[in-house]
């Protein structure tokens, strides 16, 4: 599902009751994918750590019975890191870097 920003996680329908109920989980990747701009152009690149090892994300999540099925979602928990010497070289120039 979408990325769920730290600092509205009560405030948006989406994740509110998640939330509320304390549904937190850390999801391991092996590595995860950012927009980098070249020339004002978006270029796909994979962030992964150098030792190999999984990163981890936390995440809010739901699990829901919809149509007799039970469906299981996670959203990854996002922040501002404008001043993160790595994550500030991604997403388009003058946005806020998530």
């Amino acid at each position: 599902t979408y990325n769920a920003r730290n600092e509205t996680l009560l405030q948006k329908r989406t994740f509110a009751e998640a939330t509320a109920k304390c549904h937190f989980v850390v999801i391991p990747v092996s590595e995860f994918y950012e927009s980098k701009y070249f020339d004002n152009k978006p270029q796909r690149w994979g962030v992964r750590r150098k030792d190999g090892q999984a990163t981890f994300i936390a995440a809010v999540y739901e699990i829901a019975r919809v149509q007799g099925e039970i469906v299981r979602s996670a959203s990854m928990i996002t922040m501002d890191a404008i001043d993160h010497p790595m994550m500030k070289e991604f997403h388009e120039p003058g946005n806020i870097k998530r």
